[in-house]
């Protein structure tokens, strides 16, 4: 075919045909541009449904489902729709049947259109519009529609529907009414297609009595009801639009010709030119048009598939973002092997599983199972092993080979301390909804829940968090940034304070920390040259002074936030006493070593000492204890041995003992009873029993003071309760908290921090003024004693960080909270999403509604899942959670509940991700992809942090909310409300020791509304719970609420918690 006529180039060509599969050359009956998934989907004559790939037309899946010819298709997200002219085949792109569906209503078809996700409308020649039930795959209703329906479209405001009489109907898409007629053609109707606000058909005309084809398109405006005849050059049979930048109609032909026209008349040279299908001679019986507009197909009476691409594109695409299609698994091919080749053994042949017993298979009584034999010992090292009381010691030979290592015995120990510890349940083999954190937590500290990914950071978000000045640092800051991970601690610190011994969770990902979001953390003015809080804190102005060999010196000024402990060198003999922790701290500050470093006065590298020297000590001495290596950990295990005082000598005893107890225990008074008594069962025994935190005492000062006077520091240790008159060059430092790591070979271990929690958090938590350390595991909080905190027993728990702060910490920092959630975040209306594009379904906050205390707010959110969870079933039929899933808030919607706009929703903002989102839970949530997305949405997308602020503002003003699972949501939105400001309906209407009752049930029941038929919608059910708090209020007003709740528990059994629907 010639590219070029007359200058004009052509837009479209061939690219690939292919011969169809069917019996007796079925010719094509209807194509379809898969509009989710890289396919194309044809069906014929006898039934069969063929779908290909790509512009390569690669076969895909072939299946009949039919017994006569496809008269139309449709796909969705779960399949493909077929119709016959008496059946529905609804089919997974795989082939698997989903359902059939035939009756007397379905007969003679013609037509489908799906009007929602549920719901589909076939029509056809019986003058019947069937509704199917795409969920159940029945039949829900029926109306009746005269005269019959070949053609079905739909336009922005109408349902348009073709009959035989050449009439075009313009229907109500809710209750089918037809409201305009459109007298298209004299003769029959062939094809319509529906663009915007214009409508083209094409059909048939009466001509000397005869029907003929019309050689004119009929082009109507949808608001005018006006029509243009369009005269074609080809008798235009079928006819689509294709809407590329203008919304040109391709019209086509029996004969294969098609021609591409402006709707408007306007003539121009593509338009003139007629385009070719190579049938070979059959006729051409079907089209469609991709979504990208980039190809074409076209289907033959023959059996062939023609496709059509556009010449100017290189990568033809059928959609503009196609999900991945799913392939079989390939076949393995067995590879060909030589027949003369008898190296070969047998085993590589596959042969079928024999019946009897195999010639290899030996009885047991003529075999002999042996151990394996011991290798024998190389000469080598025989000639040079010298022995030395009974061991042989030799020099490594160096003939093995390399890696090899003995298999690790570690799991087949056991360790009898084990059935002795008492070691917390996880919450993630129950359930987090399950489990019993108070168990665990007698305190009124809040703990932190170890199921989400970053849950190692616990111990020193505790740690931070009982830092007064950090604390009130952070909830001072709040800033406009997306993603600020000082806010995020703000928002955490906040709900701890807010917290009297519930559970709280860390959302911070460190690993993913920007500069920017390290100079929020560092920062709290938001002034530039004025010292962060985090340096102000922790930093310390220290000197490094490197003097090379040949005199040269350099000193360089810089900040630690954090010090090194460097242990001294552990000699061979016997030490002989203790090394102190305080000696080891004032050789870590300031640290002298020699390396080898580059000296620019001798050009090469030379011996050279660096030595630091500290010129201020910061308010919060963090110190890493290093416990990377061996030694490390054995130097530390040595000071504790040298300290811990040696174990009580058995003492012999002549006391009289019997083996029976006496009658008044240890309230008897008689010094001569023959009995025995509990308090003379040490005596017994010959040992004096030590509680064990008195027994072992702790290498770590709880208090030391430094003093530096002309470069020296000085480091002492002093009584914890000692009161300290500090000159200008001494600061005293108090224990705040020890980091250690409990070891497990199987997990990994995690970390645990020992705080001495101060006055201020006991008086403001408990309303008692005390100090007492606490062993802070995650969401396990348990007061322990001072020598708990620092003695550690390093054959299972490791020391990682030690922490000290000032005595005067308090007075030298702020520690008011001056920074509160401002009341006009509840106005902004602020979208990622260009304006243009955005469709709000809310109506903001007027300056004269804002919610006073004790107003009602409808709330509700709907979720994504982030992570699917992985669970297991146990051998004894019990239900085992690994990891639970991850979800994440994907809508939130507050609505009003009080006022003359009571039910309207002031918030209802989607939230932007940029996770991968695995599942968007449609059918309970409403989100679909690219709602999300701000490059894709329509919604009123906004950041987490914008919502969340809003949601603080309102619990900052005590407004009430209402809505349906309430805990959950909280949860997901990862915000704490108190319980004095939450009515949540699944609760109220619940008798103890029975089933939560869904709101759509309680909608039904005492409502009479029927919500969440299709999918759900968070407007929706606030205000349906916003309605039912209202309802629970009227009976509980009159006295009746504890009858009628007991009623609905007996009703709700007769029906099965079913929902009856309405018929319409």
């Amino acid at each position: 075919m010639d590219l070029n006529h007359g200058g004009v180039r052509e837009e479209y060509q061939e690219i690939r045909s292919v011969f169809n599969n069917g019996r007796d050359h079925s010719g094509i009956t209807s194509v379809l541009f898969d509009s989710l998934e890289e396919l194309v989907w044809t069906g014929n004559q006898s039934g069969y449904l063929t779908s290909y790939f790509g512009p390569e037309l690669q076969k895909y899946t072939s299946f009949k489902v039919h017994h006569g010819e496809i008269r139309h298709m449709l796909v969705n997200d779960h399949g493909i729709l077929s119709l016959s002219s008496n059946k529905l085949c609804f089919s997974a792109r795989s082939g698997l049947r989903i359902f059939n569906l035939s009756g007397s209503d379905l007969s003679d078809m013609q037509c489908m259109f799906q009007k929602d996700e549920t719901h589909l409308w076939v029509a056809g020649h019986q003058g019947l519009m069937v509704d199917v039930d795409l969920r159940k795959g029945v039949i829900s209703k029926t109306i009746e529609v005269d005269p019959g329906t070949v053609v079905m479209k739909q336009s922005n405001r109408y349902l348009c529907c073709g009959d035989t009489s050449g009439k075009v109907r313009l229907r109500d898409p809710s209750s089918l009414k037809s409201e305009h007629v459109l007298e298209a053609h004299t003769g029959t109707l062939s094809d319509f297609d529906v663009s915007g606000n214009l409508l083209v058909t094409c059909g048939f005309c009466s001509r000397m009595g005869h029907l003929a084809i019309d050689r004119f398109l009929m082009v109507y405006d949808l608001r005018t009801l006006r029509a243009i005849p369009l005269q074609v050059a080809i008798d235009p049979l079928i006819l689509k639009f294709v809407p590329a930048f203008t919304s040109r109609v391709a019209v086509v032909s029996q004969n294969g010709q098609f021609q591409l026209h402006e709707p408007g008349g306007l003539v121009t040279q593509s338009s003139m030119m007629v385009y070719h299908v190579n049938t070979h001679g059959s006729l051409c019986t079907t089209f469609d048009i991709s979504a990208t507009c980039q190809t074409m197909v076209f289907g033959d009476a023959g059996g062939n598939t023609h496709l059509w691409g556009d010449t100017q594109e290189k990568d033809i695409l059928f959609n503009m973002y196609s999900r991945e299609t799913e392939f079989a698994a390939p076949i393995p091919h067995l590879h060909p092997l030589a027949i003369d080749d008898y190296s070969i053994p047998l085993s590589t042949f596959p042969l079928p599983m024999p019946n009897g017993p195999l010639l290899s298979d030996w009885p047991a009584e003529n075999m002999v199972f042996g151990d394996r034999p011991t290798p024998p010992i190389e000469p080598e090292i025989l000639r040079t092993m010298v022995v030395r009381h009974f061991i042989g010691y030799a020099p490594n030979p160096g003939s093995r080979k390399r890696n090899q290592v003995a298999y690790p015995l570690r799991d087949l120990s056991l360790n009898s301390q084990e059935e002795e510890n008492s070691v917390p349940d996880s919450p993630m083999n129950r359930g987090v909804e399950d489990f019993d954190f108070k168990h665990y937590n007698r305190t009124s500290f809040a703990g932190l829940e170890t199921h989400i990914p970053n849950a190692y950071c616990n111990a020193m978000l505790q740690l931070f968090y009982f830092i007064e000045p950090l604390r009130v640092g952070m909830q001072n800051h709040l800033c406009h940034r997306e993603f600020c991970m000082a806010c995020e601690l703000g928002f955490l610190f906040h709900m701890l304070d807010m917290s009297s011994g519930q559970t709280c969770q860390d959302t911070l990902e460190p690993p993913n920390v920007s500069d920017g979001e390290k100079d929020d953390i560092q920062t709290t003015t938001g002034k530039p040259h004025q010292m962060s809080l985090i340096q102000r804190l922790f930093g310390s102005n220290v000197q490094l002074l490197s003097r090379c060999r040949c005199g040269k010196e350099s000193k360089r000024d810089s900040t630690t936030l954090l010090f090194n402990l460097e242990y001294p060198e552990m000699c061979e003999e016997k030490q002989q006493g203790p090394v102190s922790f305080e000696s080891v701290i004032s050789s870590s500050l300031s640290r002298e070593q020699s390396m080898q470093a580059w000296c620019d006065q001798c050009s090469r590298y030379q011996p050279t000492v660096q030595s630091r020297e500290v010129k201020n000590l910061p308010d919060i001495l963090a110190l890493n204890c290093g416990m990377e290596h061996a030694k490390e950990v054995e130097f530390w295990k040595i000071q504790q041995q040298l300290l811990d005082p040696p174990k009580p000598e058995e003492k012999s005893t002549s006391l009289p003992s019997s083996g029976r107890s006496c009658r008044y225990g240890n309230a008897c008074s008689r010094p001569d009873c023959k009995f025995r008594h509990d308090r003379d069962v040490a005596s017994e025994s010959g040992r004096v029993e030590v509680p064990e935190e008195e027994r072992l005492n702790g290498w770590v000062p709880l208090s030391i003071m430094i003093s530096f006077d002309s470069g020296k520091m000085q480091v002492t240790k002093i009584d914890e309760n000692q009161k300290v008159r500090c000159s200008e060059n001494e600061v005293v430092y108090d224990l705040l908290a020890t980091v250690g790591h409990v070891q497990d070979f199987k997990s990994g271990g995690n970390l645990v921090a020992h705080i001495h929690v101060g006055n201020t958090y006991h008086s403001r938590k408990e309303g008692v003024t005390c100090s007492q350390w606490y062993l802070f595991n995650d969401f396990a909080i348990t007061p322990i004693s001072p020598n708990d905190a620092v003695h550690f027993s390093l054959d299972w728990k490791l020391p990682c960080a030690v922490v000290f702060t000032r005595r005067d910490i308090n007075g030298r920092h702020e520690t008011a909270i001056r920074q509160r959630i401002d009341d006009s975040v509840l106005y902004q209306d602020v979208s990622l999403v260009r304006r243009g594009s955005v469709s709000r379904d809310f109506t903001p906050l007027g300056p004269d509604e804002l919610p006073k205390e004790g107003d009602l707010v409808g709330l509700d959110a709907e979720f994504v899942t982030l992570n699917q969870e992985e669970a297991e079933i146990r051998s004894d039929g019990t239900r085992s959670t690994i990891k639970p899933s991850q979800m994440s808030v994907a809508r939130v919607t507050v609505v009003r509940g009080n006022g003359q706009l009571t039910g309207v929703p002031f918030i209802d903002d989607y939230i932007s991700t940029t996770e991968q989102v695995v599942d968007y839970l449609t059918k309970f949530s409403g989100i679909k992809p690219g709602d999300l997305d701000a490059t894709m949405s329509s919604k009123h997308l906004t950041t987490l942090k914008t919502t969340y602020r809003k949601l603080r503002a309102l619990v900052a003003r005590k407004v009430k909310f209402v809505g349906h699972g309430l805990k959950k949501d909280f949860r997901v939105i990862n915000i704490l409300v108190p319980k004095e400001q939450v009515f949540d309906t699944v609760e109220l209407f619940h008798l103890p020791r029975q089933r939560f009752i869904s709101l759509r049930f309680l909608a039904w029941y005492f409502l009479g509304l029927t919500i969440q038929s299709e999918t759900h919608d968070s407007t929706e059910d606030a205000k349906t719970a916003l309605q039912l708090y209202r309802k629970y209020e009227e009976l509980s007003s009159k006295g009746e609420f504890r009858k009628v709740l007991k009623q609905l528990y007996e009703d709700g059994r007769k029906s099965g918690w079913k929902v009856e629907e309405k018929d319409y």
